[in-house]
């Protein structure tokens, strides 16, 4: 991280969760050249739940990706069952478009601790409509 990048993360982590959350899709508003860039700031600072809502379904909003770094950003700030839920909201109609989500999301949910847990509700649910049926609830026996 550079100085710059340095000096900008701290003033985020200066200001209210709200703020900065506000401040991140105003000045990385999806679709524009830069939107990225949010996805290396986000990881540096603890967001309140409502902004963990707010952040991922801004960006979220045009699932899905080609690599798993959307999927990794948010789920180093927010619960797997969190993210599930918001991810359920954009689910892509197309079947190639799902399985892309699935193959990027199924590989974020593999390398986290989700791995070694109980799977909850919602990412089971999300996995369903992704085309993933499960015999248990625990991911190692799932394959996308």
């Amino acid at each position: 991280m550079n100085e710059r990048e340095r000096v900008l993360c701290e003033r985020l982590r200066a200001m209210e969760s709200a703020e900065t959350a506000e401040w991140l899709i105003s000045e990385y508003p999806m679709g524009s050249k830069n939107w990225g860039e949010a996805l290396v700031r986000i990881p540096h600072r603890s967001w309140g739940k409502p902004e963990q809502w707010s952040l991922a379904r801004h960006y979220f909003g045009k699932v899905p990706y080609a690599s798993a770094k959307p999927y990794e950003v948010f789920a180093q700030i927010m619960p797997p069952s969190r993210m599930a839920q918001v991810l359920d909201e954009f689910i892509p109609p197309s079947e190639p478009d799902k399985q892309l989500l699935l193959y990027h999301l199924y590989k974020v949910l593999a390398h986290s601790n989700v791995a070694s847990q109980s799977v909850s509700v919602e990412v089971i649910a999300l996995l369903a409509k992704l085309g993933v049926s499960a015999s248990n609830n625990s991911l190692q026996a799932w394959r996308p």
